[in-house]
């Protein structure tokens, strides 16, 4: 279910930001899915899979990119056992936005 819905939200902002971010899927099968965006300067990740030694329950979603010449963690947010799929697309959201206005 939760990798059903990020592949939505993966497919709905590379539709409306298609200018804007370039999406690589690198993997996309029952049990996992990662994803990389591309925007500007920073590349997002987003992995969900077993936890097995992850800080993560399902999901993991990390910004990084060059500001002032040195790489810079702009976002970051692993999910817990207490998130649900809104919660998750909401943390995916904030971390896009973070991007796009920076």
């Amino acid at each position: 279910m939760i990798i059903k819905n990020v592949k939505k939200w993966v497919d709905k902002i590379q539709s409306e930001y298609d200018n804007l971010i370039n999406v690589e899927i690198v993997t996309d099968d029952a049990k996992a899915y990662r994803a990389i965006l591309h925007i500007n300067s920073y590349m997002a990740q987003i992995v969900i899979g077993e936890q097995d030694f992850a800080p993560y329950n399902n999901i993991a979603f990390e910004i990084v990119g060059m500001k002032n010449n040195k790489m810079n963690m702009l976002y970051c947010w692993y999910d817990s056992e207490k998130d649900d799929i809104n919660s998750i697309i909401e943390h995916l959201d904030t971390g896009l936005l973070n991007v796009l206005s920076d």
